[in-house]
């Protein structure tokens, strides 16, 4: 009996881990959904895009895509689930944006560490690497967003001249 309570307790703390960062849109975690139209929250929003968070012959497939409306932005972590669509596992809720700010998803390292798990809310700038004003880290163990220092996070910027 003792160990039955033991892993509740552990369930519980992990299920409590995901959503720390979703806002309110913490009720979307967990979501099946095969068609964003499904997502009623989401009215009014843009898609700005998405990414790959897994290798493509991995058998888990994940990945990521945000959304914005006006000084909001919405990104969800999701998993394919078959012929069910696509589970939302975790959201990043973001408010206050600036103008010349924007979501870097997949295309971020710390210092020589690159991971495509790296995410940040960085100032466009003409740089090759925009640096980040704030960073998360979607972990893949553990199926959540962490909070990450983002003093040295930088994203891919502006690639040569238009």
């Amino acid at each position: 009996m003792k160990h039955i309570r033991l892993l509740l307790y552990f369930f519980c703390l992990s299920g409590f881990s995901q959503g720390k960062f979703a806002g309110g849109y913490g009720s979307l975690i967990g979501k099946n959904y095969r068609d964003e139209k499904e997502l009623t929250i989401l009215y009014g929003f843009t898609s700005r895009g998405g990414t790959l968070l897994s290798d493509p012959g991995d058998p888990v497939s994940l990945s990521a895509s945000w959304y914005s409306k006006g000084n909001l932005i919405v990104a969800f972590f999701e998993q394919k689930d078959g012929d069910k669509g696509s589970v939302i596992l975790d959201v990043l809720e973001i408010r206050n944006v600036l103008a010349n700010q924007t979501l870097s998803i997949g295309d971020c390292k710390d210092g020589d560490n690159v991971s495509v798990g790296f995410v940040a809310l960085v100032n466009e700038t003409r740089e090759e690497r925009f640096k980040a004003v704030k960073a998360w880290f979607f972990n893949r163990d553990k199926i959540r967003l962490e909070p990450w220092n983002p003093a040295r996070v930088t994203c891919i910027g502006m690639v040569g001249d238009d």
